[in-house]
């Protein structure tokens, strides 16, 4: 794998809509960090190893619970972000889909730090273990939804709750590409609610990231979706789903969504690849908003390898996102300081073949203003 390099270029120019950047990440690649090292630290299960964004909140006994999970729900946990150490007993696990489904948190919240609202990403169907679909050449049969959960225990332990975003529970004849909602960002707290981003995919549906909002998190059925006009869509509704505004500047799935107090802005991170000068350029990008419906055109933060390729790789890299260790909010969706750290997923190969080695690292990164 090549070298991580820093980078802050701008790519294809966005919609006439699109807000002015104010702000330069500046990433640190030499300073990068082992937050979990699976040689070093895997549990028993092996299938417990970090495939998801990292979210994190500040538990009602003061520990931090950072989770970066696999379909074996686990956390990280300790009094300090330098502290984490691996809990190895699985907070949700495919038994508690009532179905043997695979289902990833991929979001929290808390208000008290007992009281814990999570939205997972769940897989209905999956080409080796379809359900209700047979593959073929040119078929798909990769079928995901939203669920929600919750837990009641600080995050040791999560049950299953309702759907929030679905293209419906089958597959459409002959799709060639998956189909369904299948990631959302973390949420994050607005002046008037409560946000995430949630991708949805397939043929015939309006693929991109669509923006929901709620006025209370810990209530599963209040989130409603963007119909470019306003928050009207309930996602958890198949034909209200296909009718979702996906945000047009944001053409890969959001991982994180921040607020910076100090700067007036949010931020979104993803993992992409765009030309940058005439080179096809893969990497973390990053884009700046102001009212989290219309972006500026995506920026490269770090160049770095986040496909596989024909031969001749080490290692890959996915799940960007942005936290402040030191952040005011209990749920870290606030980047109150310029000093803070971007954290991903590595996945290593051997002989261009993946294993169950997968890390959770850190690297510093500097807000300043342009």
């Amino acid at each position: 794998m090549a070298p991580m390099t820093i980078a802050s270029l701008w790519i294809a120019a966005a919609a006439a809509v699109s807000p002015t950047a104010t702000l330069d990440l500046h990433a640190q690649p030499k300073q990068e960090k082992l937050i979990f090292d699976w040689s070093q630290q895997r549990c028993p299960d092996i299938t417990i190893i970090p495939d998801a964004p990292a979210r994190a909140f500040r538990r009602a006994d003061g520990q931090i619970s950072l989770i970066a999970t696999h379909y074996v729900n686990w956390a990280l946990t300790g009094a300090t972000w330098s502290s984490l150490k691996p809990d190895c007993r699985p907070i949700f696990s495919p038994a508690d889909t009532g179905a043997n489904q695979h289902a990833w948190i991929e979001a929290t919240y808390t208000r008290d730090g007992r009281n814990i609202a999570a939205l997972l990403s769940r897989e209905l169907s999956i080409d080796h273990n379809p359900q209700n679909c047979t593959p073929r050449k040119g078929k798909s049969c990769w079928l995901g939804d939203i669920v929600a959960a919750q837990s009641s225990d600080m995050g040791r332990s999560y049950r299953l709750g309702k759907v929030t975003a679905t293209l419906g529970n089958k597959m459409p004849d002959n799709s060639p590409m998956r189909y369904g909602a299948f990631t959302t960002t973390n949420i994050a707290r607005g002046k008037d609610g409560y946000y995430m981003l949630a991708f949805l995919d397939g043929i015939g549906t309006p693929r991109g990231n669509c923006l929901l909002r709620t006025t209370d998190p810990m209530n599963e059925t209040l989130w409603r979706a963007w119909d470019g006009k306003q928050f009207t869509l309930d996602l958890s509704k198949p034909g209200q789903a296909l009718r979702c505004k996906a945000l047009p500047q944001l053409d890969a799935p959001v991982r994180s969504i921040n607020w910076l107090p100090r700067h007036k802005r949010w931020v979104a991170m993803m993992a992409g690849q765009h030309d940058i000068n005439g080179r096809p350029t893969q990497g973390f990008y990053y884009a700046e908003s102001t009212d989290l419906r219309n972006w500026t055109p995506a920026r490269l933060l770090v160049e770095t390898q986040i496909f596989e390729a024909a031969s001749g790789w080490e290692s890959i890299v996915n799940y960007p996102t942005l936290i402040d260790p030191a952040s005011k909010s209990r749920n870290f969706d606030t980047l109150d300081h310029d000093q803070i750290l971007l954290v991903f997923v590595r996945r290593w190969f051997e002989n261009n073949r993946g294993f169950m080695d997968r890390d959770l690292l850190s690297m510093p990164v500097r807000i300043a203003p342009k």
